[in-house]
């Protein structure tokens, strides 16, 4: 993780500022999938626990309940992190354009 001194002006920019006065900076994503089904419970209380995993920001359905994104920190997680955090706790996506 790239570590910057921080300015006097808080709140500019992603991170969070660290003890020492050192600025975190975050690589915030955002990937977008499409659920291959309507979420029961059981998959929605997945959709909980994935929110969970170190590094996930947020994870939000689509009002259509047909899309779910999720942003989380490129600098920690990589596409196939997430997809594997997600498939792990019984999400059922797919990449929006995948073959199957």
């Amino acid at each position: 993780m790239r570590r910057r001194r921080a300015s006097s002006r808080r709140g500019r920019g992603a991170g969070a500022v660290s003890r020492d006065g050192t600025l975190l900076v975050v690589t915030r994503v955002e990937l977008r999938y499409e659920l291959t089904n309507q979420l029961t419970d059981e998959q929605a209380e997945g959709v909980a626990r994935a929110h969970s995993h170190y590094g996930i920001h947020r994870i939000r359905v689509a009002p259509s309940l047909d899309e779910i994104s999720v942003d989380y920190d490129a600098s920690r997680l990589s596409e196939q992190d997430v997809e594997r955090a997600l498939v792990a706790n019984g999400v059922p996506i797919e990449r929006p354009g995948s073959w199957n």
